[in-house]
C-alpha cells in the first residue's frame, strides 16, 4: 500500500487526498474463510438442526450487506450421509464439496466454495473415523483441505489423513500453489505459540500431534489460530504455506454450535477474478515509464544544451522553478527515450506453438464428433502430444534463459536478486483491511489512509502551522562563515553526481540516477546550480522537494493492526 504526504500534513492513499476523496473511491470488500464445527447440519433431522443450512444462508446475506465477501465456508461434524443430496444443502452462488462418514454416526466435512471460483477437482477421504475433502482451484492456484479428527481418533486413522494430504499435494506438483488446511483437529495440548506438545491426553493423541507438526515442517506450513475455539482450547485450526495470506483471525460465539465460529480474514478477494500476476502498468507522466537502458544519451545531452535555463528560471518564481525544470526534462526524455514494455507473462516463442495446438485441438474435436477415421484421429493425437512436448521444452528453455540473464544482472548489481526473487511471488497486495483506534474494521482506502495519518501524525509536521517554533541554532562560532564558503561550483555538482551509485533510488522529483550520471555535463552549470545557489541565498527549500511517498511496512504478526506498522 502506498500513501503520500503533502505539505499540509495530509497522508492519502495512492495519491488520493484523505480529506477530499469521500466519493472518489468505492469501498474495498474484505474477504474471509469461515470455519465452524457445526455439530450436525442434517436437513432431514426432526430437530432444529434441519434449519442450520437456512441459518448459514442468512449469515452469508447479512455479511454481504456489510461488504464482507466469503469465498469459502468450511464445516466439520456435518453428520451427513451419502443418501442426502447436495440439493438439500444448496446455498445460492456456492458449490458443495463434502466427505461424509459412511459407517458410524457423526463426523463428516463440507466446503462451500463461491461459484465465481471454478472447482478444478475434488477428492474425499473417509476411514470411518477421520474425514477430509481436498479441493483444487487452478484459477487461484490454491488447494483447500477440510479435515475432521475426533478426540479419540487412533494414530493409524490420523496417519491416513496425513498421507492423503501428502499424496494430493504432491500430485499438484506445483510449488506456487497456496495450500490452505482448516478443520477441527482436536489437539488441545499443542501450544501453538511455541509448537510444543504439552502434557495431558493419550499417547496416541501425542503421536498424532507430533505427526501433524512434522507434516507442517516438511511442507513449510504455519498455523494462524491462537484464540480458543471451544472453552479454553484451540481445537479448530487454519494452516497455510502463505504467511501473508491471513490478516486477522476472529473467534465469535455461534448459535449453531458450542464451538466458536472462526472468521479468517485474508489479504485478497478471490471472488473478484482479478489476475494477481497481471503485467505492471506504468504512469505515462513518470520517468519510471521510460527505459533509460535503451536511451541515446547523446541526443538527450544535445537537446538539454539547447535550453536557456536562465530564461526559463526568469519566467517563474523560485517555488515554481523545480516543477518547471522537472517537467521540461521529462518532456525531453519522453520524446527521445523508448518506453518500457510491460511483459505479457507468456514467452513470445510459445505463441506459434499455442496457435498450432489450438488448431490441432479443434481438428481433433471435429473428428471425434463426426466419428472420423480412427487412423486419422490417432495421427492428430500424436501431433498434439508432440506439440505439448515442444511447449514444455520451450517453457523450460525460456526459464533457463531468464535465470541466466538474472545471474548476469546480479553480478553487476546484487540488488537485482531481490526484484528477481519477488517476481515469483503471488502476493501483490499487502494491506486489504485495518483495525482503527476504535477496533473497527476499515477497508475503504480513504479511511485506511486517515487511520494511518492519525496513528503517525506525531512524526510529521505542517510547515505552515503557526505554532511551529523555529529551531535555535545559536552557539559559539570561532570563525564566522562567509558567502564564499557556501559557493557551489560546477565541479562540486559533478563530484556529487559521480558519487551517486548507479542503483540508487530517485529523489522526490523522480529523476533517475542513470539520467543524472549520463547527462552530468549538461547539468553542471544549470539548472541544478541555479537551484542550489538560490536556495542557499534565500534559506528556503521549494515545497516541490518536500512532497514524498510514505511506504508503510508491517510485521508479519500484526498485518491488520495499525500499531504493527
Amino acid at each position: 500500500m502506498t500513501v503520500s504526504k503533502s505539505n499540509d500534513g495530509t497522508i492519502s492513499d495512492d495519491g488520493a487526498s484523505a480529506d477530499n476523496c469521500t466519493n472518489a473511491v468505492l469501498p474495498v470488500l474484505r474477504s474471509s474463510f469461515i470455519l465452524l464445527n457445526v455439530q450436525s447440519m442434517n436437513p432431514s433431522a426432526s430437530s432444529s438442526v434441519r434449519w442450520k443450512v437456512h441459518d448459514i444462508k442468512s449469515f452469508i446475506e447479512t455479511e454481504a450487506n456489510k461488504n464482507h465477501v466469503i469465498p469459502f465456508l468450511a464445516f466439520t461434524e456435518t453428520w451427513l450421509k451419502s443418501y442426502m443430496l447436495d440439493a438439500q444443502l444448496h446455498i445460492p452462488h456456492y458449490v458443495v464439496s463434502r466427505s461424509d462418514r459412511g459407517v458410524r454416526v457423526g463426523g463428516g466435512v463440507l466446503l462451500y466454495s463461491h461459484e465465481s471460483i471454478p472447482l478444478t477437482d475434488s477428492f474425499t477421504h473417509d476411514d470411518g473415523t477421520c474425514e477430509a475433502v481436498f479441493c483444487r482451484f487452478d484459477t487461484l492456484k490454491m488447494c483447500v483441505i477440510v479435515v475432521y479428527r475426533p478426540p479419540s481418533a487412533p494414530k493409524a486413522s490420523f496417519s491416513n489423513i496425513i498421507n492423503f494430504m501428502k499424496t494430493k499435494i504432491n500430485d499438484v506438483n506445483d510449488d506456487s500453489y497456496e495450500i490452505c488446511i482448516l478443520g477441527d483437529f482436536n489437539f488441545p495440548h499443542i501450544n501453538w505459540e511455541t509448537s510444543i506438545i504439552e502434557s495431558g491426553g493419550s499417547t496416541e493423541a501425542h503421536q498424532s500431534a507430533d505427526e501433524l507438526l512434522s507434516f507442517m515442517s516438511d511442507k513449510l506450513l504455519n498455523q494462524f489460530v491462537f484464540t480458543p475455539t471451544r472453552n479454553n482450547n484451540i481445537l479448530d485450526l487454519f494452516i497455510t504455506n502463505n504467511q501473508f495470506l491471513v490478516t486477522n483471525v476472529a473467534a465469535q460465539p455461534s448459535d449453531l454450535s458450542d464451538h466458536s465460529m472462526l472468521d479468517i480474514m485474508i489479504s485478497t478477494n478471490p471472488t473478484t477474478g482479478i489476475n494477481i500476476n497481471k503485467a505492471s502498468s506504468f504512469d505515462e507522466k513518470d520517468f519510471r515509464s521510460l527505459d533509460f537502458h535503451r536511451a541515446n544519451f547523446s541526443d538527450i545531452n544535445s537537446k538539454l544544451e539547447e535550453i536557456d535555463w536562465q530564461s526559463l528560471r526568469s519566467s517563474c518564481s523560485f517555488e515554481e522553478f523545480p516543477e518547471l525544470f522537472t517537467s521540461t526534462l521529462l518532456q525531453i526524455c519522453q520524446s527521445l527515450v523508448p518506453r518500457k514494455r510491460a511483459g505479457t507473462g507468456k514467452p513470445k516463442v510459445l505463441n506459434g506453438l499455442r496457435r498450432k495446438k489450438n488448431r490441432l485441438s479443434a481438428r481433433l474435436n471435429a473428428l471425434k464428433e463426426c466419428n472420423g477415421n480412427p487412423d486419422h484421429i490417432q495421427n492428430v493425437q500424436n501431433q498434439l502430444a508432440l506439440i505439448f512436448y515442444e511447449i514444455k521444452e520451450a517453457i523450460n528453455l525460456s526459464l533457463d534463459l531468464r535465470e541466466k540473464n538474472a545471474v548476469q544482472k546480479i553480478k553487476c548489481n546484487p540488488k537485482t536478486f531481490y526484484s528477481y526473487a519477488k517476481s515469483f511471488s503471488s502476493i501483490k497486495s499487502t494491506i486489504s483491511m485495518l483495525f482503527n483506534q476504535q477496533d473497527d474494521i476499515v477497508t475503504d482506502p480513504k479511511d485506511m489512509a486517515d487511520a494511518l495519518q492519525d496513528q503517525f501524525s506525531s512524526v510529521y509536521s505542517d510547515p505552515d502551522c503557526p505554532d511551529i517554533v523555529p529551531p535555535d541554532f545559536s552557539s559559539d562560532i570561532s570563525k564566522a562563515m562567509t558567502p564564499e564558503d557556501f559557493e557551489i561550483s560546477s565541479d562540486d555538482i559533478l563530484a556529487a553526481i559521480s558519487d551517486l551509485k548507479s542503483d540508487s533510488a530517485a529523489g522526490p522529483d523522480g529523476i533517475p540516477v542513470i539520467l543524472l550520471k549520463n547527462c552530468s555535463e549538461s547539468f553542471k552549470c544549470s539548472p541544478i546550480k541555479l537551484l542550489w545557489k538560490e536556495s542557499f541565498e534565500s534559506g528556503t527549500v521549494p515545497k516541490f522537494y518536500k512532497d514524498c511517498k510514505v511506504f508503510f511496512l508491517h510485521v508479519p504478526q500484526a498485518h491488520s493492526q495499525i500499531c504493527g506498522f
